[in-house]
């Protein structure tokens, strides 16, 4: 995978330069706040797999810069759950959009029923509570980054070497893989007979989620390596003579 982490200078240049190109596309999310935030993490991705591949550099200058895409990815997660994850279509006359954990209230605006939900059958039910229970889970999933992967990534920026902090971020890339996962099943687990189609809202909260896992494998992979040059304990057998 590359992600090698030999122990010289840190490339602090080239860090500065991702986080001032990813500062001004930020001035652009109020023009259009989905793909201006697409735009920044693809910024983030970059910067991420160029401070990865760049040598010299030493694992604590890969670490801080994997915590600070984690950051920037959870924070760009958490900006997801206040957008639209569903328009409604062209030419439905109804509520315009519906924002994640509203699952009901958009059956009851773009569904062919007319608002009322209990002339659902059996299927459209199953289906609205299957959507419903994803939409949930992929909500919880970015309020327990917040809670967990947000301080631990701030702690390692400052001290890329405490073990418990890097603990805790592995615990927040787990969490968002499954919180990845779960907007992705969003997307496509759309019941059909709503009238409306996913935004970009979905797409962006999966590659955030990736890239937040991503991160983690990489303070992973750093933590977990020897430093260069550094020989591996052999143990050495001896027969003792009787």
């Amino acid at each position: 995978m590359g992600l090698a982490c030999a122990h010289d200078r840190q490339p602090w240049r080239l860090y500065a330069v991702c986080g001032f190109v990813d500062a001004l596309l930020a001035t652009f999310v109020l023009a259009a706040p989905e793909r201006a935030l697409l735009v920044i993490l693809a910024g983030t991705i970059f910067c991420l797999w160029l401070g990865v591949r760049v040598r010299p550099s030493s694992s604590a200058g890969h670490i801080r810069v994997a915590a600070t895409a984690a950051l920037i990815s959870a924070l760009i997660l958490a900006a997801t759950t206040g957008m639209s994850w569903l328009a409604a279509d062209a030419h439905t006359a109804g509520h315009a959009f519906c924002f994640l954990g509203g699952e009901n209230d958009c059956a009851r605006s773009l569904g062919p029923f007319g608002g009322d939900l209990s002339a659902l059958g059996t299927v459209h039910a199953l289906e609205l509570s299957r959507w419903h229970d994803i939409g949930l889970t992929a909500r919880a999933g970015v309020w327990l980054i917040l809670f967990f992967l947000v301080p631990a990534a701030v702690c390692l920026m400052i001290e890329p070497e405490n073990r418990y902090v890097q603990a805790v971020t592995m615990v927040g890339g787990f969490l968002a893989a499954t919180t990845g996962a779960a907007a992705l099943a969003y997307r496509l687990l759309v019941p059909p007979w709503i009238a409306g189609s996913p935004t970009w809202s979905a797409d962006v909260a999966v590659l955030a989620a990736g890239t937040i896992a991503w991160s983690a494998a990489v303070i992973a992979v750093c933590a977990l390596s020897p430093p260069a040059g550094a020989s591996l304990p052999v143990a050495r057998l001896t027969r003792s003579r009787r």
